[in-house]
């Protein structure tokens, strides 16, 4: 392959990816932008292409703390026994439920199998392309894997990860200790919200299944925890 047409291929692919695959957006910006630095590279000059290699050096250095930080808590605290768990939502497709609403349900079920005086909030709203609130599609499937209703308490307002656990916390009892339930992505950057509201919170993990849809959602969370950082 010549090394001309290389930076194409990738902006090609990039755009495939961000076009057609769902949850591979990241992904195809990735290979967006190691296709637009190999063209830059390519075709500038020097003192361009050294402030681009240093911004580039310090990028790369913050990108791997920030994905550092995420990956330490992305194994979540399994071994506390909390009185409550909050799972946050994920997307509705046509009724059906997302495969990281479903590995989020799956995650909260074996908690809960585990943890049998746990009570399970279940947060998410109805965005403008779903059919029904995302607490209600959640608590469809925990009921159809035997987690008693009487355990179950659904919270459909909220529209972000922030409101998730705000408008959550509403139906908790005081001093009692609370687990919030995402995929291992996410973890990091909801107890950091949490933690904003005064809530100690701990993290059970969903495992992404898919390797390339995993890497995506670690990526972007590089910008979602930096958003937070700044924001507070």
């Amino acid at each position: 392959m010549k090394k001309n047409k290389l930076p194409i291929i990738l902006i090609a692919l990039g755009l495939i990816l961000r076009i057609i695959f769902i949850g591979q957006d990241y992904n195809g910006y990735l290979l967006i932008f190691i296709g637009l630095i190999i063209l830059l590279f390519k075709y500038a000059g020097k003192t361009l292409k050294r402030i681009t290699a240093v911004i580039l050096a310090l990028g790369v250095l913050y990108f791997a703390f920030v994905e550092t930080t995420v990956i330490k808590c992305a194994s979540g605290d399994t071994d506390v026994s909390a009185d409550y768990l909050i799972v946050l939502g994920a997307a509705v497709h046509k009724g059906v439920p997302s495969i990281s609403m479903c590995e989020r349900c799956d995650a909260a079920i074996e908690y809960l199998n585990a943890n049998p005086d746990c009570k399970v909030i279940l947060s998410g709203g109805q965005g403008n392309d779903e059919s029904m609130p995302e607490a209600e599609a959640m608590k469809t499937l925990l009921l159809e894997d035997g987690i008693s209703e009487d355990r179950i308490i659904t919270e459909c307002n909220s529209t972000s990860t922030y409101e998730n656990i705000q408008f959550s916390s509403q139906f908790v009892e005081d001093d009692s200790l609370i687990a919030v339930c995402t995929s291992e992505y996410h973890l990091y950057r909801a107890k950091l919200i949490g933690k904003t509201l005064g809530l100690e919170l701990y993290g059970v993990p969903a495992k992404t299944g898919y390797v390339s849809t995993r890497i995506n959602y670690f990526i972007r969370e590089a910008f979602g925890v930096t958003y937070q950082w700044i924001t507070g």
